[in-house]
């Protein structure tokens, strides 16, 4: 069975501290991701933990069934 990664390129996330950004590259680190960002705010490209950092999926950045 395969378990869908809750980060993929081209997502929208939003850091707490960074702000928005776009997914670059994703990675498992251990029992986290590592995700290379590009945030909005000062155009800077940083790899952060997905779960470590909080980094949260903005709605609306992938395709989601009906609800």
């Amino acid at each position: 069975m395969k378990v869908e990664a809750p980060f993929k390129v081209g997502d929208r996330v939003r850091h707490p501290v960074f702000g928005d950004g776009l997914v670059l590259e994703v990675a498992p680190r251990g029992e986290d991701l590592a995700l290379k960002v590009s945030f909005s705010k000062d155009g800077a490209q940083r790899k952060v933990l997905a779960r470590a950092s909080r980094v949260e999926r903005v709605d609306g950045s992938s395709s989601k069934s009906g609800s």
